[in-house]
């Protein structure tokens, strides 16, 4: 019950708003209980239709930086996920050519279909994940730990003004 009174509450203010959560191309989507995550905002839709050649006019390639070094290719198409699980909505911070966003990896964390577990365990958990988009060059950096997050801001020159919580070591 508290579950759907929440999703209710949660419907009707996200309704009053229609540029809640947007990021210059980018959105922050409400998917179930907690779980929140980044979302293409561009382009046009992909459906199961469209033939690959289709599907690549439509979608957008992401590339993702892994820490590893490895590159993943991704074809996105508008409201295909960029960032899953977790994301802190209250924790991002954007200019016009950058996102970053503070994540804790709902996976990672919650190992219970409770919601009220999932909620307190999320709440307390210290595992974070750090990621940086961005916008320019559709280009998705992370998951990130403190130090590579703080090195990759750095070699992208993301503006000192934005700024994500960071835990104390």
């Amino acid at each position: 019950m508290k579950r759907i009174l929440f999703l209710l509450f949660l419907m009707a203010l996200l309704s009053c708003n229609p540029n809640w959560g947007k990021y210059g191309g980018y959105r922050i989507e409400y998917l179930s209980g907690l779980n929140y995550y980044i979302a293409l905002d561009k382009g046009e839709v992909i459906t199961g239709a469209d033939s690959e050649v289709d599907a690549a006019k439509k979608g957008i390639v992401l590339k993702y930086f892994r820490p590893s070094g490895k590159i993943d290719t991704m074809l996105v198409g508008k409201d295909g996920d960029v960032i899953r699980s977790f994301v802190d909505k209250n924790n991002i911070s954007f200019d016009n050519k950058f996102i970053l966003v503070d994540q804790k990896p709902f996976e990672l964390i919650c190992h219970t279909t409770d919601y009220d577990e999932c909620k307190k365990a999320l709440k307390e958990s210290q595992i974070h994940q750090y990621w940086i988009i961005d916008k320019t060059k559709d280009y998705v950096y992370g998951p990130l730990t403190k130090d590579q997050f703080l090195n990759k801001k750095k070699d992208l020159q993301v503006p000192l003004t934005l700024k994500v919580k960071l835990l104390e070591d």
